[in-house]
């Protein structure tokens, strides 16, 4: 059995982009946080 991942991906950001504004960048990340909040959408 194979697994579709691009159809899970689209499927999974489908259901949570209007989600993504609610958060803020894990900051407290080095690596996260040199990265804009805008970069899922």
């Amino acid at each position: 059995m194979s697994v579709n991942y691009k159809k899970l991906l689209d499927q999974l950001y489908s259901e949570t982009k209007d989600f993504a504004r609610l958060g803020k960048v894990a900051d407290y990340i080095p690596a996260l946080e040199r990265i804009s909040g805008d970069h899922f959408h």
